[in-house]
């Protein structure tokens, strides 16, 4: 026995869903991408200040 086919608006919803369950799983890959580039940046942001505050202090020292 074969069953009615679904309303159109049904259709119409499974594929809306099916589409937004894949721009969710591809949303997370970019995300997790633009974590890691905002972590090196800050890591990079963090060595310079060392370097500056270092080349600082010593300058300061010569001037004491």
């Amino acid at each position: 026995m074969r069953l009615p086919d679904p309303p159109p608006e049904l259709n119409y919803f499974l594929a809306r869903v099916e589409s937004l369950r894949h721009q969710a799983r591809d949303r997370g890959g970019v995300t997790l991408e633009w974590m890691v580039v905002a972590g090196a940046l800050f890591l990079a942001a963090v060595a310079a200040a060392a370097k500056v505050v270092s080349a600082i202090n010593q300058h300061a020292s010569k001037i004491k």
